[in-house]
């Protein structure tokens, strides 16, 4: 029988339960409901979403008193024989009522609704992250608005992050049992989808042991890879002078391999620990602060990167300013592509110039890669069985 009931009761515990006592009934229960160890791997994975989704809420200083508002109060004594009958059976359905059906009953606030019908827009137009920022804004102000997190769950599911989207339609049908649409698309995830066996986060959304240990370690190889520049240098490429490239002449296979290797390493661990938002959203469907670009620096700094990265990136910062586009992500992609090409050039024997002009070229292409692949390995897209 699936999980029923208010997050204490899905968790087991009292409303006065400490955090301490709320944790270690979740590491009960994810135990018993991995679907890993249950023999009905759907109806465990729902039930194993409900746990975590309550013990998110409830771990929570902050969310668990929010949530605290939404529970009805504990039953009162019976109404007096003053008490009209349409009253006792108003205090009746406000006990039983579910957690934001009040909300549906009066609708959205006005700001709400701007916000939904604009991320709506922003959904069809593709532009995913602005969609996604105006759901966050619109659920700041209302946690139980269901179309908020409808729309979240549909975002997440576009870009692959199946279990995000799990827990987004989870909330938009726990807040609105009337959308239909929503449950069938949770019910289509849940049949398709196979347990996490390696989670980049805990629930809290604090990285794990193994999250740790592995950006340790990826900083660590990050960082020894550019110093074989120095260890192995390599010979120059012939072909390089012959065609008159004279610019790069004392390139060296082994300089190209390491920086665009190292570049796709730190793109990769900068992707996978959230630092860059989604790649399309920053270079290919940027917006500005005003919702409108005329020049799309992304879309040039992605196609002249490669061929001369100094100016691409100057352009970039100059109509970005202008237009109010630039973006935190490609700011630190520029970041990380100057540690790397000084790196370079200081370890590199050979033409040191030369990095420093052109070393940007190929860790950019690198650095871009490497975002795309810590996406995809952070959609969850690989934990999907068909």
């Amino acid at each position: 029988m699936p999980l029923q009931g208010n997050y204490y009761e899905i968790l087991g515990v009292s409303r006065n339960a400490s955090t301490a006592e709320i944790k270690k009934r979740y590491r009960e229960l994810a135990r018993r409901y991995h679907p890993d160890v249950a023999k009905d791997k759907a109806a465990s994975a729902r039930d194993f979403v409900r746990i975590t989704e309550a013990y998110k809420t409830l771990v929570d200083p902050e969310k668990r008193s929010t949530y605290d508002l939404t529970l009805p109060k504990p039953a009162q004594a019976a109404p007096s024989a003053g008490t009209s009958s349409r009253q006792a059976r108003q205090t009746t359905y406000s006990r039983q009522a579910p957690p934001g059906a009040a909300s549906q009953r009066t609708g959205m606030r006005p700001e709400v609704q701007k916000l939904i019908r604009d991320a709506e827009f922003a959904f069809i137009r593709r532009r995913l992250n602005e969609a996604k920022n105006l759901c966050m804004q619109a659920i700041s102000i209302d946690q139980k608005c269901a179309r908020a997190h409808a729309i979240l769950g549909d975002i997440y599911r576009a870009r692959k992050m199946h279990n995000h989207a799990i827990n987004e339609y989870n909330y938009a049908v726990q807040f609105n049992p009337a959308d239909v649409e929503s449950q069938k698309k949770l019910t289509k995830l849940l049949s398709k989808t196979s347990p996490v066996r390696f989670s980049w986060e805990e629930p809290d959304g604090s990285l794990t042991k193994e999250a740790i240990i592995m950006n340790i370690v990826g900083w660590s190889i990050a960082v020894f890879i550019l110093f074989l520049v120095n260890i192995y240098p390599g010979k120059p490429i012939p072909w390089l002078s012959q065609y008159y490239l004279s610019a790069i002449s004392t390139w060296s296979w082994n300089l190209v391999g390491i920086v665009f290797g190292d570049g796709v390493l730190v793109g990769l661990l900068l992707s996978i620990n959230k630092l860059l938002e989604h790649p399309d959203d920053e270079l290919v469907f940027e917006r500005g602060k005003g919702g409108w670009i005329i020049v799309p620096t992304g879309l040039i700094l992605t196609i002249f990167g490669p061929i001369f990265f100094l100016g691409a990136a100057a352009l970039y910062l100059a109509f970005g300013f202008i237009q109010s586009s630039l973006s935190s992500s490609v700011l630190r992609v520029f970041l990380a592509t100057g540690v790397i090409v000084l790196m370079s050039a200081l370890m590199y024997p050979l033409g040191k110039l030369s990095v420093l002009l052109f070393g940007g070229n190929v860790a950019f292409c690198g650095i871009v890669l490497g975002w795309y692949l810590g996406v995809m390995l952070r959609s969850e897209d690989t934990l999907l069985t068909d």
